[in-house]
């Protein structure tokens, strides 16, 4: 039985919003953006990223190496007189060197708006709502990385094909309140493609204007089914070398309930100068069968994890810290249990994967800005420090 443990905690973020815009542009407009720069790090570059204690999947990359095109995006928003509405986005996120497009965004949907209620229907591939920082790119962030919990619950981002509905309640100029549901064909981790396989997830959140401050706090659920799920970056597409740490053979079978509470705050310090606050606590139950071409064994996994984030901002510099953490147990049982818990990476480490990362943008002109960072890393065995220094350049253009 899935168990959900929720918690209060105080996250900083520059960006507090990225939740999804939910009226649609009054005019078409195109949004671009380019990260570039360079990442001095230890970390073996021919070794797939993995954290200790947790299956991962999807597309969640360890720092690289080198020179490296962290991002580039172009994306089109528009809709008519009629509230049809529709988007599409092309990414490229450098991986192994590999900067192959993608096509990470395309739906269509309709608005409604009546009263102090507005509606809105989308159907397409699409990147989930549900979890705060998903639907950003790094560009849009203070860090480079997303926290810890969206590298190994969600394989680095959800983005998956499928439907929503979204609801918001304006009561007034001051407050507001969102809920969505989203049904997804299943293809995202922790879900796999194919029979059996299954996304589903609902949202809620509430907003509060004030003069100078803004309030924002909510929660999901995301419940998922796997069926012969293996860690697909390791036939991906993407150049790591070939070495790995957990074979292709070992796949998993079951279900994963996956919930979280985030709460934001943002504060106007003087007319150049803001701080902004915010938590993410997110608790998982992953429950099923994992096996080999020889062995089979129960799992039940029971894993948390939280970012605390913090950001204060004068004029074109901005400087933010980040803590998160995870926190895995794995309880097995079959013959050979040890052994293929090893093979399949569940056996945690002795402390628990966490990471500190401290970031300071300067803003050097309008949508260009320098972003630097030093990271104290240990999601492995090993220890590992290292820096990077990011070109960062975000653009949107009014078509009309």
């Amino acid at each position: 039985m899935h168990k959900l443990r929720f918690l209060g905690l105080l996250l900083i973020s520059i960006d507090a919003s990225g939740h999804g815009n939910f009226s649609p542009p009054a005019d078409p407009v195109l949004a671009a953006s380019v990260m570039a720069g360079y990442t001095a790090s230890n970390v073996e570059s021919d070794t797939l990223w993995r954290i200790p204690g947790v299956q991962m999947g999807g597309e969640t990359f360890g720092p690289e190496q080198g020179f490296q095109l962290h991002e580039a995006t172009l994306g089109l928003d528009y809709a008519n007189d009629d509230n049809v509405l529709g988007s599409a986005e092309i990414s490229s996120h450098g991986h192994g060197g590999s900067n192959d497009l993608q096509l990470e965004q395309a739906f269509a949907g309709w608005f409604l708006e009546s009263g102090e209620h507005a509606l809105r229907l989308e159907a397409g591939k699409m990147k989930a709502l549900f979890a705060p920082q998903n639907a950003r790119h790094a560009s849009a962030e203070s860090f480079s990385q997303k926290p810890l919990v969206y590298d190994a619950f969600l394989g680095g981002h959800f983005t998956d094909t499928g439907a929503r509905i979204r609801w918001q309640w304006r009561h007034d100029e001051t407050r507001q309140l969102d809920a969505g549901i989203e049904v997804w064909r299943g293809d995202a981790f922790p879900a796999t493609s194919g029979e059996d396989a299954r996304n589903l997830d609902a949202y809620l959140r509430y907003r509060i204007h004030g003069r100078v401050w803004d309030v924002l706090f909510g929660g999901w659920y995301l419940h998922s089914q796997a069926r012969n799920r293996s860690d697909d970056r390791l036939t991906s597409g993407h150049d790591h070398g070939g070495v790995t740490s957990v074979s292709d053979d070992v796949v998993f079978n079951g279900q994963t309930g996956t919930g979280g509470l985030h709460g934001e705050f943002d504060y106007a310090l003087g007319p150049k100068s803001r701080i902004t606050v915010s938590a993410e606590y997110w608790s998982v139950s992953s429950e099923g069968e994992v096996r080999d071409t020889t062995r089979l064994i129960a799992l039940d996994g029971d894993y948390a994890g939280y970012a605390l984030q913090g950001a204060i901002s004068r004029g074109a510099h901005a400087l933010a810290l980040r803590y998160d953490q995870l926190i895995l147990d794995n309880y097995v049982q079959g013959n050979g249990a040890e052994l293929l818990a090893a093979d399949a990476g569940l056996v945690s480490a002795e402390s628990n994967p966490d990471r500190y990362t401290v970031s300071h943008n300067w803003t050097l002109a309008q949508g260009l800005s320098l972003r630097t960072e030093l990271i104290r890393d240990r999601t492995t065995a090993r220890l590992n420090t290292y820096g990077s220094l990011f070109l960062v350049w975000r653009q949107n253009f009014a078509l009309y």
